[in-house]
């Protein structure tokens, strides 16, 4: 009997809180934003996103990713109120040595200690599983919205797909003419897209390469960094 095949689609949202994905929008919230005297419950926010329990008002804020996504297909890690608590262990506390940290499994302060360090100075868990499957470059992907995870993903460059940042999408040669023609205008939007850092792609450009990716070949592995 055939084994079936499971593929990884692994995402992480740079920049939401946790508070506002498990619990949804706080009353506290609102209510800071509001005039002296304010009862919370009139406000057309609360009245639209609030809730008696975190399931209901995360239910609101999120309906699709708590409505359907994660009910049927996946699941998210970080609920504290559940007990689903993890902490970084590098030193630093900002973005390259986080990344690094979750896709290495392993703290090296010693080597990865800035935001412009280039390829990882580590080998990674998408190289490592590269390798272990015998996978095709196309196999194993990542996409992100931030420029220097290009680097993170991969201790070797070129080993993978991978898409980070202003990055033109380079076609396959087996790209029919309507996909052509649609990787052309994505490229063009990602470069035309006015954004506050040079080093970060709008999400929705991200989002479409990454599935054009997945619709065209089909990887075991795809990692889609947002935010």
């Amino acid at each position: 009997m055939s084994v079936p095949v499971r593929n990884v689609v692994f995402v992480t949202l740079d920049g939401v809180r946790t508070q506002e994905m498990f619990a949804g929008v706080a009353a506290s919230i609102i209510a800071a934003g509001l005039p002296p005297g304010t009862a919370v419950g009139a406000s057309p926010i609360y009245q639209a996103y609030g809730g008696e329990s975190a399931e209901e008002r995360r239910l609101k804020l999120w309906p699709w990713l708590w409505g359907t996504f994660l009910r049927r297909h996946g699941f998210a890690l970080g609920n504290r109120a559940d007990g689903s608590v993890a902490r970084v262990k590098n030193r630093f506390r900002f973005s390259y040595p986080g990344y690094a940290e979750m896709f290495c499994g392993v703290v090296r302060d010693d080597v990865v200690n800035s935001n412009d360090l280039g390829a990882c100075p580590v080998p990674t868990v998408l190289e490592f599983l590269q390798q272990r499957l015998m996978l095709g470059r196309p196999q194993v992907a990542g996409f992100g919205s931030w420029q220097p995870l290009s680097g993170v993903l991969q201790h070797r460059p070129a080993q993978l797909t991978v898409n980070a940042g202003r990055t033109i999408y380079e076609p396959h040669a087996d790209e029919t003419p309507d996909e052509l023609a649609r990787l052309a205008e994505l490229n063009r939007l990602q470069l035309s897209t006015s954004l506050p850092f040079a080093d970060l792609r709008d999400d929705a450009y991200t989002f479409e390469l990454a599935m054009h990716h997945m619709r065209r070949h089909k990887p075991r592995l795809v990692y889609i960094g947002l935010g």
